[in-house]
């Protein structure tokens, strides 16, 4: 542990520029005595919370669809407006 600790020459952090409610910190660490780009772990913090909103918006997606399904299965089903909506409001 101290090993690694020495050999630690800069160390970057970089904040999660997402949106999400836990933001996250990127966290990069150099033996070489050149500092780190922190352009590149910038560019690299961007593309991972446009990766992250992206899995989140189809997994919203996923959900809205099977809703949809959902509801239009009930319609041709037997069930009255009032039952729909029951269950509509339930879940």
């Amino acid at each position: 542990m101290i090993g690694a600790r020495y050999e630690m020459r800069h160390v970057l952090w970089v904040p999660d520029a997402g949106v999400r409610q836990l933001p996250g910190v990127l966290f990069a660490v150099g033996r070489k005595r050149q500092p780190l780009p922190r352009a590149l772990l910038e560019s690299v913090a961007a593309e991972l919370a446009l990766a992250m909103e992206l899995e989140d918006e189809r997994r919203l997606g996923r959900e809205r669809h099977e809703d949809s399904r959902s509801c239009l299965a009930a319609l041709a089903s037997s069930q009255s407006p009032s039952e729909i909506l029951a269950g509509i409001v339930k879940d």
